[in-house]
C-alpha cells in the first residue's frame, strides 16, 4: 500500500510538471526564459529519479514484506558458513543490485563480495546455479527458469550444480524499467 501510493504521488507529479512548464528551446540560454526551461528540466528529471528510486525500492520491501509474514529475514535466511540455501536471482544485469537490495550485502560492497567469490559454486551464496539468463537460457522471462533452478536444487535433481544440503531457495526476478518486483521463497519440508 505505502509503496503503490508512493508511485502514484510520484507519477502525479512527474505528469503535473510536465503539463505545467512545457520545455520549448529558448532564443539564450542564459536568458530568463533558458533558465525557466532548464528549471523545467530539472524539475521533470528529480521527478523521474523519485519514480526511478521507489522502483528500486521494491526488492528491498519485497524482501521485508515475504521475510517478514515467513518469520525470517532474507538476508539470515542463508547460512554463510555451508551455503546451504540456494538464492535464484532473475536479474543478469543486476545482480549487483539485488544482491545489496535483498541484504546480502551493504550497499556499494556487491562488487566486493562477488569478486570474493561468495556467489559461484562452492561460495557462500551460490546465486544462479543454472548460469543465469546469459549463459543458460533467455527467452524474454527469465524469471520462470529461477523457480524450476530452486526447484531442481531443492529435490536434489541439478547434478554437478546441485548445492549440498539445500533447503531454502529464493528466487527474484525484475521486470520493465527496474520497475516491476517478484520474489518467491521456496523450501523443502524441513523449512515448515
Amino acid at each position: 500500500m505505502f509503496l503503490a501510493r508512493n508511485l502514484m504521488i510520484a507519477g502525479a507529479l512527474a505528469v503535473m510538471a510536465i503539463t505545467w512548464l512545457p520545455v520549448t528551446i529558448p532564443p539564450a540560454t542564459l536568458s530568463l526564459a533558458g533558465m525557466l526551461a532548464l528549471a523545467a528540466e530539472v524539475l521533470i528529471g528529480l521527478s523521474l529519479g523519485f519514480v526511478l528510486q521507489l522502483s528500486f525500492a521494491a526488492p528491498v520491501l519485497a524482501a521485508e514484506q515475504i521475510g517478514g509474514a515467513m518469520g525470517l529475514s532474507i538476508a539470515s535466511s542463508v547460512d554463510p558458513v555451508s551455503g546451504a540455501q540456494s538464492p535464484a536471482l532473475g536479474q543478469y544485469f543486476t545482480v549487483l543490485l539485488t544482491l545489496e537490495d535483498l541484504g546480502f550485502c551493504k550497499k556499494g560492497e556487491g562488487g566486493a563480495f562477488v569478486a570474493s567469490g561468495a556467489i559461484a559454486p562452492g561460495g557462500a551464496l551460490p546465486v544462479n546455479t543454472n548460469g543465469g539468463g546469459l549463459s543458460c537460457v533467455h527467452p524474454g522471462m527469465y524469471g520462470m527458469f529461477t523457480l524450476l533452478e530452486a526447484v531442481q536444487q531443492l529435490r536434489g535433481e541439478a547434478g554437478a550444480r546441485q548445492v549440498a544440503g539445500a533447503e531454502l531457495a529464493l528466487c527474484h526476478g525484475n521486470g520493465g524499467v527496474l520497475s516491476s518486483q517478484v520474489s518467491n521463497i521456496l523450501g523443502t519440508e524441513a523449512t515448515l
